[in-house]
């Protein structure tokens, strides 16, 4: 197995070699790896291998309950992000899906697209809650990328990150699948979300570690595509695992429809939608094929509105995600 000080080497170099390319004002200044609490160290010599151990289900049904309760829920700045309008910022950019590269047993439909691919990440909050987001595996070169909510890894103005973070993909019936879980190596967030809590800027790439069997886990599970700068009113499938009433966090969700701006801010997109906590992070998907399962993130749930009837919000991908996205895409 490569050693975890092997791969720390090769992304600390992959991350300097991405500091080094002129960015967007959007992307992040700084790299920022996750770290493990100090219980946590102490549970195993590799972070595979400590987080396996930490994550009891104890502590999972702890961090399912904080957030449902709703104390991860987003304080978001009520000011707009300057030079943000929620219009396409240059041409509609899509990055292809990738297929898994060897045959998987598709079991009900839970190594299958696009379920494989979304899964729950746990989390220690920077005030040291447990907590759990949804996630989805998106296509890169590293092949070892998730995307989120900013604010499930980390808690914005005057905030820090989160910790522990381990991600389970194809959950299905509270159950974590055979493919075991992945340690979170890398965060990268919109600088206006660490300094604003930007409601537009609540998205986030995070590079992922190999598993206990050094794989990646787009070698496990696949990819799905992303894009950004696409029109605002489209045809959205948003999926999660939301944990909270009439939910319970054990399976994977979804509700479709037609996306609308939100009176509130321009550059943040409304879906009709009755999605609890635990579904933040979940992917929005464009051009979603229900006959393949897969389609292109185009955003991710950051907001939930129980009332009236249930909305979710999703920020507009524009080029700010395509910036944390080619901040992560090579690790």
């Amino acid at each position: 197995m490569l050693s975890f000080r092997g791969v720390l080497i090769a992304a600390t170099a992959a991350c300097l070699a991405a500091l080094s390319v002129p960015g967007s004002a959007f992307a992040s200044p700084e790299v920022a790896t996750t770290h493990l609490t100090h219980g946590a160290q102490l549970l195993g010599a590799t972070p595979q291998q400590a987080l396996d151990r930490y994550w009891t289900p104890e502590r999972r049904r702890e961090a399912e309950a904080n957030t449902a309760a709703g104390l991860h829920r987003p304080v978001y700045s009520s000011e707009h992000a300057p030079g943000v309008t929620g219009q396409p910022e240059g041409p509609a950019v899509t990055i292809a899906p990738s297929a898994i590269s060897s045959a998987v047993k598709w079991p009900g439909g839970q190594y299958a697209a696009p379920a494989a691919m979304m899964g729950k990440l746990y989390f220690t909050s920077d005030q040291g809650l447990g907590g759990v987001c949804s996630a989805t595996v998106v296509s890169t070169e590293i092949k070892s990328v998730i995307f989120t909510a900013a604010h499930c890894v980390h808690g914005g103005k005057f905030r820090g990150y989160s910790t522990n973070l381990w991600f389970y993909p194809a959950v299905k019936n509270g159950f974590q699948s055979s493919y075991g879980g992945w340690p979170g190596f890398r965060v990268e967030v919109p600088a206006g979300w660490r300094t604003n809590s930007y409601p537009e800027m609540d998205y986030a790439g995070v590079v992922l570690l190999f598993n206990n069997l050094a794989q990646t886990v787009q070698s496990r599970t696949g990819a799905l595509g992303i894009t950004w700068n696409q029109p605002k009113n489209y045809y959205a499938y948003a999926f999660g695992y939301p944990g909270a009433a009439p939910f319970n966090g054990k399976d994977l969700y979804y509700c479709h429809g037609s996306t609308s701006v939100s009176f509130l801010n321009s550059s943040v997109l409304a879906l009709p939608c009755n999605m609890t906590p635990g579904s933040s992070g979940g992917a929005w998907l464009f051009n979603f094929n229900s006959g393949n399962g897969f389609g292109l993130v185009n955003g991710v749930t950051s907001e939930l509105q129980t009332w009236p009837g249930g909305w979710n919000y999703s920020p507009y991908f524009g080029n700010g995600a395509g910036a944390i996205y080619n901040l992560v895409r090579w690790g």
